[in-house]
């Protein structure tokens, strides 16, 4: 059987090959390093090498070192003492709002008895911060009216603002009072309608 040899990453005949005159071993030569260069920078990209990522073929997988596992796990560790709020003697809080559910939200079975150690959501309000207006007959709603109020008193002492002290007050008692029947759902220009034209104390002035 007649010896082969490897040429340009091919095996041939050596009976062949050195039939090959010396000018084409020479082109196979050079064709041959051509190719290895081609095949070599091919390869090459921002991962392996020294150039760009904008050099880099679309799609080009990104390779990402793994990440050495962490001796401790996430969140607070055992002993930690923690920074949570905590919650305020039943005694020291102004107003107290007992919510009992009726049903499970999981099986929808009824529900009774007390829990005696209930589940408490604690809200901090700073009284200096939030300015609450009473008025008979309306419900305490004024928290969320407060919230929606601050667009208007901004714009309202940016733009026209109050002569007196006495209009300031007015103007915030009846943004306070429109802002808490829209969310109550109720009709602002009825309620103002039966307002004037019920009997006395009423907002109209005694004829």
């Amino acid at each position: 059987m007649a010896g082969k040899i490897i040429i340009a990453g091919q095996e041939i005949p050596q009976s062949d090959w050195e039939k090959t005159s010396a000018s084409v071993k020479a082109l196979i030569a050079v064709l041959a390093a051509k190719i290895n260069s081609i095949e070599a920078k091919l390869g090459l990209n921002s991962q392996n090498s020294s150039q760009p990522p904008s050099s880099d073929p679309p799609n080009q997988p990104q390779e990402t070192q793994p990440k050495p596992k962490r001796e401790q796990r996430r969140s607070g560790q055992k002993g930690h003492k923690g920074f949570g709020r905590q919650l305020y003697d039943a005694s020291e809080c102004r107003e107290i709002q007992a919510h009992q559910p009726d049903h499970c939200q999981h099986c929808q079975s009824e529900l009774s008895g007390e829990d005696p150690e209930p589940y408490r959501h604690q809200i901090v309000l700073e009284s200096a911060l939030w300015t609450f207006v009473g008025h008979e007959g309306l419900e305490p709603t004024n928290n969320l009216a407060e919230r929606a109020l601050r667009p208007a008193v901004i714009w309202r002492r940016l733009c026209f603002g109050s002569q007196s002290l006495a209009g300031s007050l007015f103007v915030a008692r009846l943004l306070t009072l429109v802002t808490t029947l829209r969310a109550q759902g109720r009709s602002v220009l009825d309620f103002l309608i039966l307002a004037l034209r019920s009997e006395a104390p009423s907002l109209l002035p005694p004829e």
